[in-house]
């Protein structure tokens, strides 16, 4: 699983509510994923397992500012991703004009899953993640190698922590 557990992100500050919401819900792992991952990733997953019909205002603002900087074209011949990017684009101006309005309510306006917090989203300071950690090769019985700088100082919900490549040392 590429997610995060429950646990770990109630460590990190969420409710129990909160937690399940974003441990739960594919579409908001992308604004955790370097806008170059995202675009590499199989139409397919974009489509069915990273759906955004569900997204209140701020969660879809939150996947469409990830995705935006996406490069879908130099990877995407069917089409299949950039119609899905027009997708959520559009339920972001649907939803954002209906804000705009005073006219929008309930999930859409913000998820039960976030009441108790004070307008500031959780990891609202956090700053885009690095590119994914490049892949690892291990014996069948030695630790898999881990990314440089992971432990402890990369947001509890990445995916992939810091690249392998990079080299603060």
């Amino acid at each position: 699983a590429n997610g995060v557990s429950v646990d770990a992100l109630m460590e990190s500050g969420l409710t129990k509510a909160a937690a399940r919401r974003v441990a739960g819900t594919r579409a908001l792992w992308l604004t955790r994923r370097h806008p170059d991952d995202i675009a590499r990733l199989h139409a397919a997953d974009l489509v069915q397992t990273c759906a955004t019909v569900t997204l209140d205002v701020t969660e879809a603002r939150a996947v469409w500012r990830q995705c935006v900087r996406a490069p879908f074209a130099e990877h995407d011949a069917d089409g299949r991703k950039r119609a899905w990017f027009a997708e959520l684009e559009g339920r972001v101006r649907s939803l954002a004009g209906r804000e705009a309005d005073g006219e929008l309510e309930g999930r859409d306006a913000a998820h039960p899953a976030y009441a108790g917090f004070d307008g500031g989203a959780p990891f609202a300071d956090v700053t885009s993640p690095d590119r994914g950690a490049a892949p690892t090769k291990s014996g069948a019985f030695e630790p898999t190698p881990q990314p440089k700088g992971a432990a402890g100082n990369f947001p509890p919900f990445s995916e992939a922590g810091k690249s392998c490549d990079d080299d603060d040392d």
